[in-house]
């Protein structure tokens, strides 16, 4: 990562309000499918269901294997959402004093 990107991602992080705000709104895309809220008109779709409808006929295995592989791809999201909050600045090296100046 340049220093550039570095603190650009710090930036980021450290504005909570901001770094909560985007979580929410890449998360809610996947955890919102196909949920009904008052007010709104229901989205029909939803990530669990596609592997329903678009291949048939599938056997539990295989929808099993693609429900648990889109749950290991969320988990992963959250995971490196996660991880910007690992990245900080790079420590400050002290150089030694030249005696000559």
């Amino acid at each position: 990562m340049s220093d550039v990107e570095q603190a650009s991602v710090i930036a980021f992080t450290s504005n909570k309000q901001m770094r909560d705000a985007v979580k929410k709104v890449l998360l809610a895309q996947i955890y919102e499918q196909g949920t009904i809220q008052s007010g709104k008109t229901p989205n029909e779709s939803n990530w669990a269901f596609v592997p329903f409808i678009n291949e048939f006929p599938k056997s539990n295995e295989q929808i099993g294997e693609e429900i648990r592989a889109t749950i290991h791809g969320l988990n992963f999201l959250k995971a490196a959402f996660d991880r910007l909050d690992e990245v900080q600045a790079p420590a400050e090296t002290k150089k030694p004093k030249n005696p000559a100046l």
